[in-house]
């Protein structure tokens, strides 16, 4: 049977692996999630 010490202690489990993947998450990301083009800036576009 599932008491309501072991629902809190899942959900707790939960969010204490969400907080510790977000944080490695946001250190492993190749971008910071901003759109970025990849032309150089004296690009032109032909005529």
């Amino acid at each position: 049977m599932i008491t309501k010490g072991k629902t809190t202690e899942m959900f707790c489990l939960a969010y204490d692996f969400c907080k510790y993947f977000s944080a490695e998450l946001r250190k492993r990301q190749l971008s910071d999630g901003k759109a970025h083009r990849n032309i150089p800036d004296d690009f032109q576009m032909p005529k």
